[in-house]
């Protein structure tokens, strides 16, 4: 398709000169020629960039479709963390509503060791300190 193209531009620029002037000479025919190949050159190379673009283009789609999927997944995983938040919300309030009405516990009155275990505690902290502390 794109050699019949080329083919067909050169011959219409070909027969345009010819129609123009009649025959043609040597020197313009080469002329003209030349300028169909560099004009051809041109066209090639805008296809290659074309073509290069394009397979970019189709890379930075896919990176694009794969960035979307991961951020989807984490907007699921967002929603699912947002409901039990507001599940555990909703816990939290009524075990406080529960609990609301207890008042702490009384603190334990000290416990007073017999003073032999209190000696042996002592000198066992002071021949292990680092595993005692006493």
């Amino acid at each position: 398709m794109k050699k019949y193209t080329i083919i067909v531009s050169a011959v219409a620029v070909l027969a345009g000169a010819m129609l123009v002037g009649g025959c043609v000479l040597k020197s313009e025919h080469d002329e003209v020629l030349a300028a169909c190949r560099r004009a051809n050159d041109e066209v090639r190379s805008w296809q290659e960039k074309h073509k290069n673009a394009t397979s970019d283009n189709l890379l930075l789609k896919a990176r694009l479709r794969t960035a979307n999927t991961l951020l989807a997944g984490k907007d699921k995983q967002i929603e699912k963390f947002d409901e039990e938040n507001t599940f555990l919300k909703t816990r939290l309030a009524d075990l406080q509503k529960k609990i609301g009405g207890l008042r702490p516990p009384d603190p334990l009155p000290p416990i007073r060791l017999p003073q032999l275990v209190d000696m042996a505690l002592r000198a066992f902290g002071r021949a292990n300190p680092q595993l005692v502390d006493y």
